[in-house]
């Protein structure tokens, strides 16, 4: 398990999704950490099929989910534990979310 500055832990099943998923390894996870917590996309970001998306890997993985670039991380608290591809029909969630903020 590997402890950031700013008090998040990613484990070690997180370290390996985020490798083979997501492409991220060494230094870059920690600051995707970070990045999706503080800047993702959660629950109340998002509507329509990506909200449901989210329900339903919640209601599987439990925890906080975040969105950011397109993949989906998976919090408990802040420990890391998954890294999960978000589907490529969802992709425009992200790739629009200023849209999507400036409506809240």
């Amino acid at each position: 398990m590997i402890k950031t500055k700013e008090g998040f832990r990613i484990t070690d099943h997180a370290l390996n999704r985020a490798k083979n998923r997501a492409g991220l390894g060494g230094k870059s996870i920690i600051r995707f950490v970070s990045k999706a917590w503080n800047l993702g996309l959660g629950l109340r970001d998002v509507d329509g099929a990506m909200k449901l998306r989210l329900l339903d890997e919640k209601s599987q993985h439990g925890g906080n989910l975040k969105v950011y670039g397109h993949h989906m991380y998976v919090f408990k608290g802040k420990t890391l534990i998954t890294v999960l591809n978000l589907p490529k029909e969802l992709w425009s969630h992200w790739d629009n979310r200023g849209d999507i903020l400036c409506q809240a």
